[in-house]
């Protein structure tokens, strides 16, 4: 715009044109379109204080500025509709994992009362193995409820599960009938450690082995488990198939 005083708006008395002029000092103006699919998103307004038209140079300039600004725009909006969407999937995952522990719950409830004729709570004391599964990751008891479910399905044995080691080092002292077999505890969580809670866990249940479940199997991470008195180490993924060999196992020494 050659002269923003002589347009059509400023006549008119257009209310922000006439702020340009008037607190602005604005004389000569250029002003970028910022289109998304052939859409005015936002526009980009440069001026002078002088009745002075600008460059080409100048021109490209602001209109590749503006190019780039829609970019930034339509990114900006792309990355919040992910993080809502992806809120929205954190929920229904969370709301799925709550399902499944409410179904393989009511699983477990169903067959103590089709065997046993007793509740969850007394099943406990007519399963032939107790297993602890120590892990903050909640997402843990719903993969060993799956790998295990057919054996938890037939009472073979009794799995729970601890978050914390605090947590566990209270079931063990606490558990007493179904027999404690085994514990698998992971190494790293928040708090007190796998590694930290071993040897409370040796003291008050010296009967029980301890198999630790770490992501890192270097040689330094396994001489530090068997030193605490750890029975063995697994490494993440978890090779279930070894997993299950040693719970045989387990079965038979208690049997």
């Amino acid at each position: 715009m050659h002269d923003v005083r002589e347009c059509v708006g400023c006549r008119a008395g257009d209310q922000a044109t006439v702020q340009l002029v008037d607190i602005g000092g604005a004389r000569t103006t250029f002003i970028a379109l910022l289109l998304r699919e052939g859409n005015v998103v936002s526009v980009i307004t440069i001026f002078r204080q002088e009745v002075k038209p600008f460059t080409d140079k100048q021109i490209k300039l602001v209109a590749h500025f503006a190019g780039r600004a829609v970019i930034a725009i339509e990114s900006a909006r792309l990355l919040n509709e992910l993080r809502k969407r992806t809120q929205e999937l954190s929920q229904s995952l969370d709301d799925l994992r709550t399902a499944q522990e409410r179904l393989i719950q009511t699983e477990i409830n169903h067959y103590a009362a089709a065997r046993y004729g007793c509740t969850n709570a007394d099943w406990r004391q007519k399963v032939s193995g107790y297993i602890l599964v120590v892990d903050d990751e909640p997402d843990v008891e719903v993969l060993f409820r799956q790998q295990f479910r057919r054996d938890l399905r037939s009472g073979r044995f009794l799995m729970e599960f601890a978050s914390s080691a605090p947590a566990a080092l209270q079931r063990a002292v606490d558990t007493h009938e179904p027999s404690l077999i085994l514990i698998l505890s992971d190494i790293n969580m928040p708090g007190m450690s796998g590694l930290e809670m071993l040897p409370h866990v040796r003291a008050q249940r010296p009967d029980v082995p301890v198999i630790m479940i770490t992501a890192y199997g270097d040689a330094e991470t396994r001489r530090k488990a068997l030193e605490c008195g750890a029975e063995g180490l697994l490494t993440k993924p978890i090779d279930f198939a070894l997993l299950r060999q040693e719970i045989d196992m387990r079965l038979e020494q208690a049997a």
